[in-house]
């Protein structure tokens, strides 16, 4: 008979205890190194910048979201469709006060003490003529892009559109490639393509979720909701239901859009909290329009336009805050707990003996099979991947790597020679290569003579020693 296996031992307390505050240490880096992050990868002006594309570019996308639903599915159902998605946006909450025309008082404070004027989701009857809702404005909007007949669309009408969605979608792909500090971004066919995918699977997903949603909500209402305890079940799981929704969706963009591998426990971690931030910002955005009211004395009608360009700024402020705490998330998991280093420190340098780590790192992934991506490379070598990044273009100029096709949305290279045949002095000097300026006198003498103690050492016999 085999040898029984002795039970695992539980760890004990102090064990339990040093583990958990390594954890909190871990946690408490990732949220320092998320804040940080919001002023070294500038979120405030990337969501400025996306609110823009996002106000120039909703017509052209809601447009074409509308010609390629509109054929499969009822005037009835998009309508609905719309009443869900400017409920789970609290936009249907909104509302504006416009002053009476006899109406000339008019002060710049904000009363956050008294009670307002109306509050959120209950609009007194006499406030028809006097209030503006949001919601009205978006639905006529939408009404007038359904009444506009299909024919009246020419072909250069039709390639605008088409620019002005697939620049609002780049934008966001640059704004997320650029927290997660990827160098390259995909080519169009590959954005084509994605850009659809996630347009029409999105918003079947979106649909999928609020149907799920509304059921759990009725659900949970048709339960005894009576008492303090009914009103509290309801709002907590409500408010997680949103929040769930909100985070598979985030989950979806963190992990598709950047032009890398994004791990799904990071993705998920920062999708949660930017879910739950925007939860917050609904419910307090809400209430800071019903409590202010003067700002409607300043802009009347007009208010809505820049109430609606404030909530779209503070929504993509939200979901960079996510990503970015992904990117800390996956960062400090791959680089050993230890904190990034802060870009605002200087260039980025790279030390050119530093491409036989990167090449080391591709043949041991392709002899493992798994695809040599700018992602895996660094996971592999334990490089910063903006660095990872840099040496593997070097490798590509070179002429040590080919791109070749594959499943992935970054590229996957491939040596173009056995690694045999690959000496370690052309390697460093391709990365010597990458220095805007000649080297003269002593430091070109050292140079040389670095290359030269190379001698005719092979990448595998280098991979053998670095064993």
């Amino acid at each position: 008979m085999p040898p029984k296996t002795p039970p695992r031992r539980k760890p004990s307390l102090l064990a339990r205890i040093t583990h958990e505050r390594e954890e909190l240490q871990r946690a408490v880096e990732v949220m320092r190194d998320a804040l940080r992050g919001l002023y070294r990868t500038q979120i405030p002006r990337m969501a400025a910048a996306l609110a823009y594309r996002t106000i120039f570019g909703i017509v052209p996308t809601c447009v074409i979201l509308l010609v390629v639903f509109g054929a499969i599915v009822s005037d009835t159902d998009i309508e609905r469709g719309l009443g869900n998605i400017l409920e789970y946006t609290k936009l249907n909450e909104l509302v504006v006060d416009i002053a009476e025309e006899n109406d000339t008082s008019f002060n710049f404070s904000f009363d956050f003490g008294q009670m307002p004027i109306s509050t959120p989701g209950d609009v007194p009857s006499d406030a028809e003529s006097s209030g503006e809702r949001l919601e009205a404005w978006i639905s006529e909007l939408v009404t007038r892009i359904r009444s506009v007949p299909k024919k009246t669309i020419g072909f250069i009408s039709a390639m605008i559109l088409v620019y002005a969605a697939i620049g609002m979608l780049v934008e966001v792909e640059r704004a997320f490639n650029h927290v997660f500090r990827c160098v390259t971004g995909r080519s169009w066919w590959t954005r084509v393509t994605l850009y659809w995918t996630m347009l029409t699977l999105g918003m079947l997903l979106l649909a999928a979720t609020f149907i799920v949603g509304n059921r759990f909500r009725a659900w949970v209402i048709d339960v005894d909701t009576e008492g303090a305890f009914g009103w509290l079940r309801v709002n907590v799981l409500g408010f997680l239901a949103t929040v769930a929704i909100s985070a598979t969706l985030l989950t979806i963009a963190y992990m598709r859009i950047p032009n890398t591998r994004v791990h799904l426990r990071p993705a998920l971690i920062g999708a949660i909290v930017a879910a739950i931030l925007w939860e917050a910002g609904k419910w307090g955005f809400t209430h800071y329009i019903a409590f202010s009211t003067n700002y409607a004395r300043l802009y009347g009608s007009l208010a809505l336009i820049p109430i609606f360009l404030l909530w779209v700024y503070v929504t993509w402020l939200t979901v960079l805050f996510g990503l970015q705490v992904a990117y800390a998330m996956q960062i400090v998991g791959t680089n050993g707990g230890r904190p990034q280093r802060s870009e605002d420190t200087g260039p980025l340098v790279a030390e050119p003996r530093l491409i036989l780590t990167i090449a080391s790192a591709i043949v041991q992934d392709f002899e493992r099979g798994e695809p040599v991506t700018i992602g895996h490379v660094a996971e592999t070598s334990g490089v910063p991947e903006p660095l990872a990044a840099i040496m593997v273009r070097a490798l590509h100029e070179g002429g040590y790597l080919h791109e070749v096709a594959g499943d992935h949305d970054e590229p996957v290279y491939a040596l173009s020679r056995s690694p045999s045949a690959i000496q370690c002095r052309d390697l460093v000097k391709s990365a010597m290569a990458l220095v805007p300026y000649t080297s003269t006198g002593p430091l070109s003498a050292m140079r040389d003579a670095e290359l030269a103690a190379f001698g005719d050492t092979t990448l595998d016999k280098f991979q053998e020693h670095s064993k």
